[in-house]
């Protein structure tokens, strides 16, 4: 699925106006250059109707 340090948003499991199923998910990242340089960053990702969401929205 993911990274082992991915989590969840506050604003996972959100419907959309058009009714679509949207799973919000952000990853913390640590990239490594040549040089020995850390960087930081998030990456935020928008998974629509992912599979099994809709299943699980409706019985809610």
């Amino acid at each position: 699925m993911t990274t082992s340090r991915a989590r969840p948003s506050a604003a996972d499991g959100l419907a959309s106006a058009e009714g679509d199923f949207v799973q919000i998910i952000d990853m913390p990242r640590r990239l490594a250059d040549d040089d020995g340089g850390i960087a930081e960053c998030e990456v935020r990702m928008a998974l629509v109707n992912p599979p099994g969401m809709r299943s699980q929205a409706d019985a809610a």
